[in-house]
């Protein structure tokens, strides 16, 4: 059977037992955290490795092949319609900071908050 049919297709990963013990590091979502790790889509299937992404997150699991002992499609029951994709959480934009420090005009506020601060100015303002 040529491998290549799985990709694009939600698929079962199943491989030698591995040294993560997923219902010991969060049992209250065990096992959740299994479906994620070895459920998804397809990407990818090359000699040395399998990638597979998460439909609920978009992350990529990377197996290699020698780890793999079945890949199996799966049934899927709801397709999710289009508009339904994840989409990516938007990232406030962090306004930059100066290229450089005008260290004329840093002075003189400091000189004018030091005469505010001390009562010597007349106008009271920085």
């Amino acid at each position: 059977m040529d491998l290549q049919y799985f990709v694009g297709k939600f698929c079962t990963i199943l491989t030698t037992p591995i040294n993560r013990d997923f219902k010991e590091e969060n049992p209250a979502s065990f096992p959740k955290s299994v479906f994620h790790y070895f459920l998804g889509f397809v990407e990818s299937i090359q000699p040395e490795y399998i990638i597979v992404s998460q439909p609920a997150t978009g992350l990529k699991t990377v197996f290699f092949r020698s780890n793999i002992v079945g890949l199996a499609e799966e049934e899927v029951l709801d397709e999710p319609p289009p508009e339904a994709a994840i989409e990516q959480p938007e990232i406030p934009e962090i306004p930059s900071a100066p290229k450089f420090i005008n260290i004329e005009e840093l002075s003189k506020l400091t000189v004018k908050a030091k005469n505010y601060l001390s009562g010597t100015s007349l106008t009271k303002e920085i």
